[in-house]
């Protein structure tokens, strides 16, 4: 196998990789979007729903 080659087979290789690791950052981008959007709710829900009221009293 000539050195072409085998340079053209690791690019390829590392190509493959980042596009893995693109769809792992993607995948967790929408989980922490995800968690954010639970964490205000919750955080809201603290505040004015009756979980508040309770520890008010």
């Amino acid at each position: 196998m000539s050195d072409e080659q085998l340079i053209s087979m690791l690019v390829d290789e590392l190509t493959a990789e980042r596009v893995r690791i693109n769809r792992m950052i993607i995948d967790l981008v929408r989980s922490r979007d995800v968690l954010d959007e639970v964490i205000d709710m919750a955080s809201e829900s603290a505040t004015t729903g009756p979980a508040a009221l309770t520890r008010r009293r």
